[in-house]
């Protein structure tokens, strides 16, 4: 598979490094490179591209997949996401990366286009934390019995603003499966210029509950899940390296994930999903995540808990939504015309008023300026039905361009269990 970078941050070096070492895979495009230049240099092959203008993808047969790296977060980023999902070109974008409501048309335009996406989101799918998935009971009792109460303490050597957001977006991905669907958070960070110390409170399905907390980092960024049971808790320590991860009440002689390597497994992950035409439910899921950071925000302006709906826009629900604030717009014009009309109707206005010249003629015959004009055409006494016309003609719009009518798995409902993302 020949890859394409656009950006460069730790995760895409990684990813590179991967490619290189990936049987088969080879990275033939670097655009836009911010870091890490001269190894990135070191790992593109020799007629590999090296370039700022990264609108040659869109038509190069010779790149089989891009990868966007989440740095450099903006308008130009959205633009170069939206181009190459219209253009129908697998992606693997590290999240975050975008806004949840760029995210949002981003899977819509996907469904049009079939294209793949996928978010790049290591922490989701470590080993360690897929077995503590595991043992969670979701209906019925087990060892910790139900769970009540999920807490993520995140350590942070930098908490601006933006990343303390990026992260809690993370993190999200790691909170998901063990509370189901989210729908309300609550917010608490002292000064929203800071967030230094912000605490977030999420409420899930069946009642759990989850808070996160970011604290200053003593020795180097981790974080430390424990779930809270009516039997007992388990936690899980999570420095930044993923081959370090370990559950807290795990024996000295466990297994171990010194052998298992994200950016691999992002590959292998992005060649099925190529391969099957499928990338699941993934996107989806990450553009909740970036839901929770826009709720958590509203959190802090309004200083109240804010719910989550359930609703995925789509394009058929957009197109809705434009025809029905248009045609409110021409029903209330016509009715102000009638209105307008009838008063003038009323008063008897007159339509025709002699010239001055002929006010000052006294030879010129009387002109009743209260009688009526001979009648007007019937296609202009038939104006107030063009508004209504025009009207019923927008609807065709529709189909101009008509989608093909498929149902993926993605719009069935969003089951109340996370579905399994496992690579």
């Amino acid at each position: 598979m020949r890859i394409a970078l656009i950006g460069s941050d730790d995760e895409t070096l990684a990813i590179a490094r991967a490619v290189d070492r990936y049987p088969g895979h080879a990275l033939v495009g670097v655009y836009q490179p911010r870091n890490h230049a001269a190894e990135l240099r070191a790992l593109l092959q020799e007629d590999g591209a090296w370039d700022e203008g990264w609108e040659a993808l869109l038509h190069d047969a010779q790149v089989d997949a891009v990868v966007i790296a989440g740095s450099d977060r903006g308008e130009d980023r959205d633009q170069q996401l939206r181009k190459l999902v219209q253009a129908g070109i697998p992606l693997l974008v590290i999240h975050p990366a975008c806004e949840a409501i760029v995210a949002f048309e981003l899977d819509m335009i996907r469904h049009d286009t079939r294209s793949v996406l996928l978010p790049y989101r290591p922490w989701r799918w470590h080993p360690a934390l897929l077995q503590l998935v595991d043992s969670v009971p979701w209906e019925g009792a087990a060892a910790q019995g139900r769970v009540e109460q999920v807490t993520l303490d995140r350590e942070m050597q930098e908490r601006d603003p933006q990343r303390v957001l990026a992260q809690l977006a993370r993190d999200a991905g790691i909170l998901h499966p063990l509370l189901g669907r989210i729908d309300r958070v609550g917010a608490m960070g002292g000064d929203r210029r800071q967030l230094t110390n912000l605490t977030v409170t999420l409420s899930g399905q069946d009642g759990r509950i989850a808070r996160w907390t970011v604290h200053p980092a003593t020795g180097g960024p981790r974080a430390r899940l424990t779930v809270v049971g009516t039997g007992g808790s388990r936690a899980l320590e999570m420095p930044h390296e993923p081959q370090r991860w370990r559950a807290i009440d795990a024996p000295d002689n466990v297994e171990g994930w010194d052998d298992w390597d994200p950016a691999t497994a992002a590959l292998t992950a992005l060649s099925r999903a190529i391969e099957e035409g499928d990338d699941g439910t993934s996107w989806l899921q990450a553009t909740r995540e970036l839901e929770i950071v826009d709720g958590v925000e509203r959190s802090l302006q309004r200083g109240r808990t804010i719910e989550l709906l359930d609703q995925r826009p789509q394009e058929e629900g957009t197109f809705k939504g434009i025809m029905a604030v248009g045609g409110c717009g021409l029903l209330l014009l016509t009715l102000t015309i009638l209105i307008v009309g009838s008063v003038v109707e009323g008063l008897q206005l007159p339509r025709r008023r002699p010239s001055p010249e002929a006010l000052a003629d006294p030879n010129a015959a009387v002109v009743d300026t209260g009688s009526t004009v001979e009648g007007r055409h019937l296609l202009i006494r038939l104006w107030p039905v063009y508004p209504f016309g025009i009207f019923l003609l927008l609807q065709l719009f529709r189909l101009v361009y008509p989608a093909e009518r498929r149902l993926p798995k993605e719009r069935a409902a969003e089951p109340a269990h996370p579905p399994d993302e496992r690579p």
